[in-house]
């Protein structure tokens, strides 16, 4: 459909590719390709040829994305049991957030405090002077299977024959969803977005008068933001825990 072309080019600044699906390893190597590609390599794989791509097929649907460090103003906040340091990404359109209880077995202590006033406290805006950063290099990946947690929360209709996904297709072609494969990779090294043999890094941040040393574990969560002038999250759109 033109106007959902026109829709992803506009929103998302994605573009639609033909693919062939009778040849499932050349679909299967372009998409893998075009992921790797929009994630630095971080992700090189999302699909293979084992999953359900065949001649049935007529879309898949690939979002990739990647962030970068920003080196400097970050932010910084603290409450009785943690701190939190906050680090933006480039173009200022996310943070990522860690949260360090400041007790090192606190970790539990702290998730159960997980809420909306939680995260508003963790987020709010506060630069200060030079700090020393000490953080583990991390790699952290997942793989999910979405369309069994979506349904789940009750979302179903779009999995059924009578799915109707009429702004997507034209008119006639009866379409539902299959399959939705949920892929995240979180690293963080002394370079922000590569992988590193080293144990650990320190830098130096215009962002809190006290040391954050990271040396047991803690929270983190990646926020988009309203503009690259706010710190003030939109969405959390990953959050883990690092052990």
């Amino acid at each position: 459909m033109p106007s959902y072309e026109k829709l992803i080019k506009d929103k998302f600044n994605a573009t639609i590719q033909s693919l062939d699906f009778c040849k499932t390893f050349d679909a299967v190597t372009n998409i893998n390709s075009f992921v790797a590609d929009s994630t630095n390599n971080a992700i090189k794989e999302i699909l293979t040829s084992d999953d359900d791509i065949s001649a049935e097929t007529s879309l898949i649907l690939i979002n990739a994305i990647n962030f970068i460090v920003e080196e400097d103003d970050w932010n910084f906040q603290s409450g009785e049991e943690w701190q939190c340091l906050g680090i933006p990404y480039k173009n200022r359109k996310a943070w990522l957030y860690i949260v360090l209880p400041k007790k090192s077995d606190g970790l539990l202590s702290v998730i159960e405090k997980i809420d909306y006033t939680f995260i508003k406290k963790c987020t709010q805006r506060k630069k200060t002077g030079k700090m020393t950063v000490i953080l583990p290099i991390i790699e952290i990946s997942s793989s999910i299977n979405l369309d069994e947690k979506l349904k789940d929360m009750g979302i179903k209709k779009i999995f059924c024959d009578t799915a109707d996904l009429s702004g997507i297709f034209e008119k006639g072609l009866s379409q539902k969803i299959e399959k939705i494969i949920h892929k995240s990779v979180i690293k963080i090294d002394e370079k922000g977005t590569e992988a590193s043999a080293a144990t650990g890094f320190q830098m130096n941040a215009r962002s809190a008068p006290q040391p954050f040393f990271a040396i047991h574990p803690f929270l983190f969560f990646i926020t988009s933001v309203e503009g690259p002038a706010s710190a003030e999250p939109k969405d959390i759109l990953f959050m883990g825990t690092f052990c």
